[in-house]
């Protein structure tokens, strides 16, 4: 039960919603899906069993880091770098919004980042949603680009979600041009 005791630690409770507009200040320019091979159990959500419980019982697989890191860079990172490319070429650099799941998996994300970019990240809105609120599953990226758009220096963003499965969603945004 180590695994469902981390989960609780680490997940909070939220709900979110975002608004997708043909106007505004970013533009999302495609997104994809990746289930991640292997990871069925790994991350799991199912309705309580007992009555006195009303919430989710959530499993985290204490692998759940590794194996994000290995399908970031394998197939999902080539997807990634690959669809970036193709959008913005190789001269920006693209900031990263990702899912603050905990402490493991955004050290590895970082690793993954500087292997697939060549770029140091900090993950600075990540780690301060993580701080401020834990894990609030799916509306994690939501908080993080909350306090991410509205960064004047920031141009393009990575944004990327995890969910069961495991899968990772995952989108390109870039900042509208007047």
């Amino acid at each position: 039960k180590k695994d469902q005791f981390l989960s609780n630690l680490l997940f909070a409770d939220a709900a979110g919603a975002a608004i997708i507009s043909s106007e505004g200040d970013w533009e999302l320019h495609g997104w994809g899906t990746y289930v991640i091979p292997n990871s069925l159990g790994t991350l799991t959500l199912h309705e309580a069993t007992t009555k006195e419980n009303e919430s989710y019982e959530c499993h985290l697989g204490l692998d759940i880091a590794p194996k994000i890191y290995e399908a970031l860079t394998g197939a999902l990172g080539k997807k990634l770098v690959e669809g970036y490319v193709s959008r913005f070429g190789n001269e920006v650099k693209p900031e990263f919004a990702m899912h603050p799941g905990g402490p493991a998996i955004l050290r590895k994300v970082q690793k993954a980042i500087k292997q697939l970019f060549g770029k140091e990240e900090d993950l600075p809105f990540s780690y301060s949603a993580l701080h401020r609120n834990g894990n609030l599953g799916p509306v994690s990226v939501l908080d993080v680009l909350d306090k991410m758009l509205p960064e004047k220096d920031i141009q393009t963003i990575i944004a990327m979600g995890f969910g069961p499965g495991v899968t990772v969603e995952y989108g390109y945004l870039v900042k509208a041009q007047d």
